[in-house]
């Protein structure tokens, strides 16, 4: 199977560039996977093309949907929500409203005003209960995240400050730079290996581990200040004094 891109659209086609689908479809959002089907955008809807590179649904038929994972993925058609999974099959009776995230192989879900969580067959749970994934804080190359009296940093293997804690929210170096929120300036800045202030733009708000199509839940109003809260409680999460990670609450394509 082969995305092919012709005047800001794209063709699927097989190995032989016989196309397996009808459609020029819309630029893909992201690389198509090979393992599981992945989406695509015709018409103002939204499809999936399998692993064979044929369409799960055709014409596209969704107003939005996810990302497959575990084997499902959730769908809507602008008034309810359902589950599908890899071959297209509606595997659940059960509809709703809302949907807003997923942890494994659990759905958090809104139908009838009432929040819950449940499996892609429909059958509820209660809510999955949450470990900080193994080395969150580490950043690599032996350097991680470190909190001191309530303020972030970074030391390296020996415990000896490469960026000193100084920071309410900071996050590993990523190409070169690592994002602290400045309070003075209530922007986020990038910071060079020697802790200085990078020539570069800074940014109202920033949050590294936010899933794709997702928006952090609110803390507070002001932008910056929502992702320092934020980013807070994701490093409070991560170094074990938060029961449960802050939201990323899926917001649509």
């Amino acid at each position: 199977m082969r995305a092919v891109a012709i005047d800001g659209k794209v063709r699927i086609t097989d190995a032989g560039g016989q196309p397996t689908a009808a459609y020029l479809f819309e630029s893909l959002s992201q690389k198509p996977a090979c393992d599981k089907p992945f989406s695509v955008r015709f018409n103002g809807f939204y499809g999936f093309v399998g692993v064979d590179g044929r369409l799960l649904f055709d014409p596209p038929a969704f107003k939005d949907q996810t990302d497959f994972e575990n084997g499902y993925a959730a769908v809507t058609d602008g008034l309810k929500w359902r589950f599908i999974d890899t071959s297209g099959r509606f595997v659940s009776p059960v509809t709703f409203d809302k949907y807003l995230e997923r942890r494994g192989e659990l759905f958090h879900v809104v139908a009838a005003g009432r929040e819950f969580w449940l499996t892609a067959t429909g059958e509820e749970r209660p809510a999955p209960a949450v470990a900080p994934a193994p080395g969150i804080l580490n950043c690599g190359h032996g350097l991680r995240l470190v909190e001191r009296d309530g303020l972030w940093g970074i030391a390296d293997a020996d415990g000896t400050d490469v960026i000193a804690p100084r920071y309410r929210a900071l996050d590993c170096f990523r190409n070169g730079v690592a994002w602290a929120a400045i309070d003075s300036r209530r922007q986020w800045c990038a910071l060079d290996p020697d802790g200085l202030l990078r020539d570069k733009p800074c940014l109202t708000n920033y949050y590294p581990h936010i899933p794709t199509h997702s928006a952090p839940e609110t803390f507070d109003k002001e932008p910056f200040e929502n992702s320092v809260l934020w980013a807070r409680a994701y490093l409070a999460f991560a170094a074990g004094h938060r029961d449960t990670p802050p939201r990323s609450i899926y917001v649509g394509r």
